[in-house]
């Protein structure tokens, strides 16, 4: 089987695509708007784009070219071929950038990477980076998980390996959930600050 790339006008040079689809609960994804913030001032230093591809439904993210909706399969394909790598939830997208050989960071929640590439022991994609969610019981192979496992997966560890996957120097490896959390409450406190004393000024 093969995919008819099918032309469509990007009129970015340097630009990375990802996709928030999933129609499957336990693959859906609810951290993607703090991985893109965790990439978004190292791809302006580098003048790196983010394009969202997927369905019109899809959550939509901050900060991205909104491509979702305006695609069909072959024009993504031809897009995301030329991107410079693509970052999913394991989906139909994935194998495309798997098999064209697009650098890759990949979630996976319910099953296991290796049932991904296990057919290809030689490698065929070096710089496909998959994640797996933490697996205390093992797989669960269902289509619905309370709670979710993929959101266990840290948005800094998913900014990490995109970045380092593009040979982007950061120091994102060094933050983990509970340090996230601790600057998010703090930059909450700073803005509860800033609107007290916005309010207090005459």
């Amino acid at each position: 089987p093969f995919i008819e790339n099918c032309f469509y006008p990007i009129t970015h040079d340097k630009y990375v695509t990802f996709n928030t689809s999933s129609k499957i609960q336990s693959k859906h994804y609810d951290l993607w708007q703090e991985v893109v913030d965790l990439l978004t001032p190292y791809f302006k230093e580098n003048g790196i784009k983010i394009l969202q591809l997927g369905e019109k439904k899809d959550p939509a993210i901050e900060g991205v070219y909104d491509y979702r909706g305006s695609l069909n399969f072959n024009q993504a394909s031809y897009v995301l071929k030329k991107s410079m790598l693509h970052f999913n939830v394991c989906d139909h997208l994935s194998y495309v950038s798997y098999n064209s050989n697009v650098p890759s960071v990949v979630l996976f929640s319910n099953e296991l990477s290796d049932s991904f590439c296990s057919f290809d022991k030689g490698g065929l994609n070096k710089n496909f980076i998959p994640l797996d969610s933490p697996k205390k019981l093992g797989c669960s192979y269902s289509p619905v998980e309370i709670p979710k496992t993929i959101n266990d997966i840290s948005p800094a560890l998913v900014a990490n390996k995109i970045l380092d996957n593009l040979n982007i120097k950061n120091d994102l490896n060094l933050l983990d959930p509970i340090h996230i959390i601790i600057l998010e409450l703090l930059n909450s406190f700073l803005i509860l600050c800033l609107q007290q004393i916005y309010l207090k000024i005459p």
